[in-house]
């Protein structure tokens, strides 16, 4: 199986218990590219403690890393940068690439984000999207929004496809034991007044999809 996930730790938050149950799994993030030093600090990465974005990113991957390990899945970092570091990709770089993940991985399930967040959710869910003529397997989507945002956007993104709820094998502890290795996501969390652990406990949802 391959998770297809906008940002380091999204696949983790939106469907480790998805993970937990497909042993082995690649998470393809697509907007882990490590910026220049000489970006301006932006503001989320300063509330979590960092210094630069060179620094943040090199932390949130080894966090990533760990994370993954933890569920018995491996990383694929696509070297797109996050949106705050003011680096845009368009839809067509970022699907020729994911592409080229995709197909070197051979998968039999892709799941990917639902895109409910402007951005780089909407960019990675679009890509994907565009690869499922294409790439034949079976296909799935998550529910990608934080608790606190959930419902954003939700039917009308849904109602571009056939859709079937996909039940999740339960596994809260091995996701909450992998979110824990985001500590500088729980320390900007708690900064900004939210809890990755009520995050991490929110139930998960997901569909299979057909075009």
């Amino acid at each position: 199986m391959i998770v297809v996930t906008p940002h380091l730790g999204d696949a983790v938050l939106g469907c480790g218990e998805l993970l937990a149950a497909h042993p082995g799994a690649v998470v393809v993030s697509v907007f882990a590219g490590i910026p220049s030093g000489a970006y301006v600090v932006p503001e989320w990465d300063a509330v979590c403690g960092f210094g630069s974005p060179r620094q943040a990113v090199t932390v949130r991957r080894r966090e990533d890393r760990a994370a993954l390990e933890v569920l018995d899945a491996e990383p694929c970092w696509l070297n797109f940068p996050d949106s705050q570091y003011r680096r845009s990709a368009t839809l067509d770089e970022v699907g020729v690439r994911l592409g080229r993940a995709l197909r070197r991985h051979r998968p039999d399930l892709v799941a990917i984000p639902l895109g409910l967040l402007p951005g780089d959710h909407e960019l990675a869910h679009e890509a994907a999207v565009r690869l499922m003529k294409h790439i034949k397997c079976d296909w799935l989507a998550y529910d990608d929004a934080p608790p606190f945002q959930r419902g954003y956007a939700l039917e009308d993104r849904l109602a571009r496809f056939k859709t079937e709820h996909w039940p999740v094998a339960q596994n809260p502890y091995l996701k909450r034991h992998a979110g824990e290795c985001y500590e500088s996501l729980a320390r900007g969390c708690a900064r900004a007044g939210r809890e990755l652990g009520s995050w991490l406990a929110a139930p998960e949802r997901c569909w299979r999809l057909s075009p």
